[in-house]
């Protein structure tokens, strides 16, 4: 605290600057609420992270292009990133949290994290892959072939208008799904309303969003669709990516009834926290310092032998 020893602030992570133990509650309360918005943040960027990878390498190895163009990749990135970390990173700390105690040698990516991670993207990724690849038989004007009709075309610019769209709706849904990360807690309404950054973000992301299929409505020529990459949307087509992206809050409560027990092996062995630098640092110097010893025994058996 403030009247401590220079000795042991120099040792510690924390310094709390008065001498009041008001603060010291503050500091646990605000530390808890940091550690839930951290984990909060993970689920939401993983999730997109893993989806976005999958099907821009599925797309590109099976009908040579992604759904999703270079522009559109950057807003994905822009929204699980810079816009993600300002909507969960300020959520408030909760009055009700009734969890336990935090340990410093606990991981963040517990077990209940890798199955929100793991199942929703399952859910994306088979809900991408039937866009993608049956998606010119539901939306456009006649069947194309994936493969040689040209990127350009108003059909194969409809479909891949609604990839995007559909992927969008669906990661701003999880966000919200995101907000919620009691192992056991059904409803993700429950700190609705909470945080009025978070759906000031929010707002800001499908006006966007929306901001991009508008500027891509003037025809596949026009220059708004030369810059996002898309195309206008019937009402119908918006009513499937707004439905496919509001399933998204539907599945979580069975994401929410699978046992935790499946993901403990991942948890226990994939491990994205340890911090391996130092371990490997002394590694190499243990292998410079073999090879050196082999170098120096060899020169001095050719030394004995001339």
């Amino acid at each position: 605290m403030g009247s401590g020893c220079d000795v042991a602030k120099d040792s510690s992570d924390l310094i709390i600057m008065d001498n009041d133990f008001r603060s010291i509650h503050r500091a646990i309360k605000w530390g808890r609420a940091l550690y839930d918005n951290v984990r909060k943040f993970i689920q939401f960027q993983l999730t997109i992270n893993v989806v976005l990878c999958f099907i821009t390498i599925l797309g590109g190895a099976t009908v040579g292009h992604p759904p999703l163009n270079v522009v559109q990749m950057l807003w994905c990135n822009l929204i699980m990133d810079v816009l993600g970390a300002i909507a969960l990173g300020t959520e408030p700390y909760r009055k009700d949290h009734t969890g336990p105690r935090i340990s410093r040698k606990d991981f963040i990516m517990n077990p209940e994290l890798w199955r929100q991670i793991v199942l929703h993207s399952i859910y994306q990724i088979l809900v991408m892959v039937v866009l993608m690849y049956f998606g010119n038989s539901m939306f456009a004007t006649q069947p194309f072939n994936l493969i040689t009709e040209p990127k350009d075309s108003p059909d194969r610019k409809t479909v891949d208008t609604i990839c995007f769209h559909t992927f969008i709706l669906m990661s701003l849904f999880n966000s919200i799904n995101a907000r919620v990360v009691d192992a056991n807690e059904m409803n993700v309404f429950k700190t609705l309303f909470n945080n009025t950054i978070y759906w000031f973000v929010l707002s800001a992301e499908f006006g966007i969003q929306y901001l991009m299929l508008w500027l891509g409505g003037g025809g596949p020529d026009a220059l708004g669709s030369k810059i996002t990459g898309t195309t206008e949307l019937t009402v119908s087509q918006h009513i499937v990516c707004l439905c496919l992206g509001v399933s998204v809050l539907l599945i979580n409560p069975l994401v929410k009834m699978v046992p935790r027990d499946k993901f403990v092996w991942i948890s226990m062995n994939v491990n994205l926290e340890e911090d391996d630098d130092q371990e490997g640092v002394n590694r190499i110097m243990k292998k410079l310092t073999t090879i050196t010893q082999a170098a120096e025994e060899t020169f001095r058996k050719e030394e004995e032998n001339e």
